[in-house]
């Protein structure tokens, strides 16, 4: 892919000034091959344009000359910076456009859109946001929608890319950067390799982080989706109001006829409602409490075999399914697709259809998953392993464990916090483990930077006994002893690192599963 530097000047906003010794020729002429913002991935031959973003640890700034070296044409920098980088831009070949602009991460976003061809102008993108729960609707909505249009669609968020057909998961893109929503350049071009893949829709996870950082930015949606806002990233945002803030953006990126999407049983959800009061995008509400919803559900039984629930649209249609989920959580995940689907209205669909889809709908990975247990081992206790990493999402997946425990049996929970993360959640998670499980054993997750025992110490301000807490560091013995002190009516719930695959130290990430480290158990007990 290739485009003029003109047209990169043209599309990018908010320019303060214009350092360039080439001919309007020239620039007209001259295309730029790549866009980075890591030097490091420049490649040779190619005209690159170099962003200088500023992340948590490094500034772009600092590596203006490596770009260069490396191939860069134009270097798109903060005009804060530029009597600092005077020096740069001056001693630079004459070859070398500087461009200073109010807002770096924001250029990105256009560039990056600009350059693999606007590529969410040409389907229908589906942002879903809130603190809890876009993993699993994401999942969930790629599965009706594919299961009921017979299109292929693109999916995008924390588990990495992948588009689906007819309910299944047929190309997996690989786990991407590691972020709920990867930088600008990664995200369009995803979009444009979806879109090459003939997929007529993209649903993807939108994170505060990415929507406070541009990322998203440039991008045309068609669908928003609020699902929840609870405790979470205050070291981030600081306060609530700016985490919701921030997650509003999402739907001021709406296109005119957009559909906004929103959980009004959430006092959040209300307020975000009620701010898009003068917006042009039209409105669907769901819940389960609120009578004012446009899609609630009704007549509910949660069991060992998923939920039961009838729900009703528009205050008139009804229809019943036998959900094979777990959880309140999960019956607010299935409203959400479910509003996807009801407000698309190129997808055509009986009601026959929808329930034959829901009632065959699959868990993801790492959410509520049940481990299975080894053939004819029945004495061995049930192990659910979940990404509730927040108060709400902790709380929200022991409510779901006890709601399914059988008669006579006990809860315990693993669980630990992440280091250099917002440190104020912790002893909130540590009493609300407390308030659920018989036995609480608390442990590492991914401490990185922070000291583990430091972490520990925190969750354990938030306690007022320790008559039920067990502490091992150590996360693999912490999820053997737990399954070890158990018996075949108990539910062992391991928490807060669900799907991932490593844990992360201050010198070093090893791999860690803890699916595996339970299977590793079960089968160590059946010897």
């Amino acid at each position: 892919m290739s485009i003029s530097i003109s047209s990169l000047i043209n599309e990018i906003s908010e320019i303060n000034f214009i350092h360039n010794s080439l001919s309007d020729t020239e620039i007209k002429n001259t295309s730029i091959q790549q866009i980075a913002f890591d030097s490091r991935q420049i490649q040779k031959d190619y005209n690159c344009a170099f962003f200088c973003i500023k992340g948590e640890k490094t500034d772009g700034h600092n590596y203006i000359n490596s770009a260069i070296q490396a191939g860069s044409k134009i270097i798109i920098a903060d005009f804060k910076n530029k009597k600092q980088l005077d020096s740069i831009q001056n001693s630079a070949n004459n070859s070398i456009i500087f461009i200073y602009v109010h807002n770096v991460r924001k250029a990105l976003a256009e560039a990056s859109n600009l350059f693999y061809g606007k590529p969410s102008h040409h389907l229908h993108l589906i942002g879903i946001t809130g603190t809890n729960g876009k993993t699993t609707t994401t999942h969930l909505t790629a599965q009706i929608l594919s299961a009921l249009s017979n299109n292929k669609i693109g999916l995008i968020g924390t588990l990495g890319g992948k588009i689906y057909q007819k309910g299944k998961c047929i190309k997996f893109f690989g786990e991407g950067s590691g972020r709920t929503t990867p930088e600008s350049p990664e995200l369009q071009a995803q979009f444009a390799e979806m879109l090459k893949e003939k997929c007529s829709h993209i649903v993807m996870e939108v994170s505060s982080h990415a929507l406070d950082q541009y990322r998203v930015f440039a991008s045309q949606f068609q669908t928003a989706v609020f699902t929840n806002l609870t405790q979470d990233h205050l070291d981030y945002h600081l306060t609530m109001d700016n985490y919701f803030v921030a997650k509003s953006k999402l739907f001021s990126m709406l296109s005119s006829e957009g559909q906004a999407i929103i959980n009004i049983d959430s006092e959040w959800g209300i307020k975000l409602k009620e701010s898009l009061r003068d917006s042009p995008a039209k409105i669907f509400t769901y819940g389960i409490s609120s009578p004012e919803a446009e899609l609630k559900a009704q007549n509910i039984d949660f069991s060992v075999t998923g939920i039961k629930a009838e729900f009703i649209i528009n205050s008139s249609k009804k229809i019943k399914a036998h959900l094979p989920l777990d959880g309140s959580f999960n019956l607010y995940n299935c409203l959400a697709s479910m509003g996807i689907l009801l407000t698309d209205s190129n997808i055509k669909f009986e009601t026959e259809e929808l329930i034959k889809t829901l009632n065959q709908i699959e868990a993801t990975a790492g959410r509520f998953q049940r481990v299975i247990k080894p053939a004819n081992k029945d004495n061995l206790p049930n192990c659910i392993v979940d990404y509730a990493h927040t108060p709400d999402g902790l709380e929200n997946v022991l409510k779901t464990a006890q709601e399914i425990l059988p008669e006579k049996g006990k809860l315990i929970c693993v669980f630990g916090c992440g280091g250099d993360r917002d440190s104020s959640k912790r002893p909130i998670m540590g009493r609300i483990a407390a308030q659920y499980a018989e036995t609480v054993i608390i442990t590492s997750d991914n401490p990185r930077t922070e000291d583990p025992n430091q972490i520990i110490s925190d969750i354990l301000t938030g306690l007022n006994s320790l008559d039920k807490v067990i502490i091992e560091l150590d996360r693999t013995k912490a999820i053997k002893k737990a399954i070890q002190s158990a018996n075949s009516n108990d539910i062992v719930l391991i928490a807060g690192k669900g799907h991932e695959n490593y844990q992360i130290f201050a010198d070093k990430t090893i791999h860690f599963d803890d699916t595996e480290e339970v299977m590793k158990v079960y089968t160590q007990m059946t010897i």
